[in-house]
């Protein structure tokens, strides 16, 4: 890399970390959930929702091969923006492709969309 390259991206990472209001703090606990379960054919999908900053609720689908006993591979499945988030059938053909591969896979919605969505609205009454 050329010299003085590199040097700005400190300053850079600083500005917009001052015009957000800086970052919350990392250490917040994760309240996770799990509220349901539901059968497959060789795996079974937990239902979760956790809180990865405060108030703010993230719902995923954990896909758990039958027979997990130890330590396993797995994959996050970031989804799209999609109507449907981890529930389009791409993902879902994914997902399974995945598990039937003996993953562990973790599908989360996207930030304020799905079933977050919904938390949300409860919650507060409105969209934020």
């Amino acid at each position: 890399m050329p010299k003085g390259f590199g040097g700005g991206k400190q300053a850079i990472r600083d500005g917009i970390e001052r015009c957000i209001g800086g970052m919350p703090p990392s250490d917040t606990p994760l309240r996770p959930r799990i509220t349901g379960t539901e059968a497959g054919n060789g795996f079974r999908v937990e239902k979760v929702i956790f809180e990865p900053r405060p108030y703010v609720y993230a719902t995923a689908n954990v896909y758990i091969p039958d027979g997990v006993s130890g330590p396993r591979g797995a994959v996050l499945l970031l989804c799209g923006h999609r109507e449907q988030a981890k529930h389009c059938d791409e993902y879902q053909t994914v997902c399974h492709y995945l598990v039937h591969a003996g993953l562990i896979v973790m599908a989360l919605d996207p930030v304020g969309q799905g079933n977050a969505s919904a938390i949300t609205i409860r919650r507060w009454g409105r969209r934020r």
